[in-house]
């Protein structure tokens, strides 16, 4: 009886183990699933986006990445020549899907180990997810030409964005792209010198605004990722909520779009103000911006 009773708690811990292990597995499994699935409707998303934009122009890679969206669609039994728009709308209502199934599932998990394994997956989609975006062969929206028309006018024309508007040069391989080229600039000083930077590097290649101005916004989307992540670390959070927060904001396919695809400034304002909320949260912690004589 002594035998079979010591041997009961040792059988009682390795079942405990071997069911953790099951779970531990699963998990794994279905995060990999769902990233493979988030990825899966960026790649159709860019054949769809290739049929609806306004603008349509060769990217490197672009060429690819359409023609599997376009197969996958195909395989999928998806018509996208009836309405592209509707198929578009769709594929970003179950990437929100995707991302709401992700972020409910984090939240369940208490295990510190296992949302190291998370961190990684987010990473990867995110990565995955903005590198189809910026290589997709279409543009819905010519904000990325009004930046490249500010920074034409300066560099290569030598006039002042604020009082002399893009449409004075009319010659320009930028203007017939620029949605508001009848308008002066509107933007600061900092942001015209960064699309003068661009126009240096960019010269009359419309393909090379839109590649560099996207893959600005696309690093600046990751850094901000490193920058949620840090503030909810430095704020002492639990490992569940960083995973959370920062799976939130990396995976949100609104940000992605509108940065990654689309080029806009905003990405780089929230840049900014994270770095401000994270060094609001380093002085509480480490009061290293007090002056030393009001130190105790």
């Amino acid at each position: 009886m002594l035998k079979k009773d010591d041997e009961h708690p040792q059988l009682t811990v390795e079942t405990i183990e071997q069911a953790t292990a099951v779970q531990r597995s699963i998990s794994i499994v279905f995060v990999a699933l769902c990233t493979l699935a988030f990825v899966l409707c960026f790649l159709v998303s860019a054949g769809v986006l290739r049929q609806i934009a306004s603008i349509s122009t060769y990217v490197p890679m672009s060429s690819q990445v359409t023609f599997i969206g376009l197969r996958l669609l195909r395989t999928l039994g998806i018509q996208t020549l009836t309405d592209a728009n509707l198929t578009f709308t769709v594929i970003t209502g179950i990437e929100f899907a995707m991302y709401g199934l992700g972020a409910l599932f984090i939240q369940g998990q208490k295990s510190e180990r296992r949302n190291i394994r998370i961190f990684l997956f987010i990473w990867l989609g995110a990565i995955i997810a903005g590198s189809i975006l910026v290589v997709t062969q279409a543009l819905i929206s010519h904000d990325i030409f009004v930046y490249a028309g500010y920074g034409r006018t300066i560099v290569a024309h030598g006039a002042n964005p604020y009082f002399v508007a893009p449409a004075a040069f009319p010659q320009d391989p930028v203007t017939h792209l620029d949605d508001w080229k009848d308008v002066t600039a509107a933007y600061g000083p900092l942001w015209l010198s960064f699309c003068s930077l661009v126009a240096l590097v960019a010269g009359t290649n419309t393909t090379r605004y839109m590649l560099l101005f996207r893959l600005a916004t696309f690093a600046a989307h990751l850094i901000n990722i490193i920058l949620v992540a840090a503030i909810l670390r430095t704020s002492g959070r639990s490992s569940r909520t960083i995973t959370l927060g920062t799976f939130l904001y990396a995976w949100n396919p609104l940000l992605l779009l509108e940065s990654c695809f689309s080029g806009h400034n905003d990405v780089f304002m929230i840049t900014l103000i994270l770095f401000g909320v994270f060094f609001c949260v380093q002085s509480e912690r480490h009061e290293f911006t007090r002056p030393l004589r009001s130190r105790p």
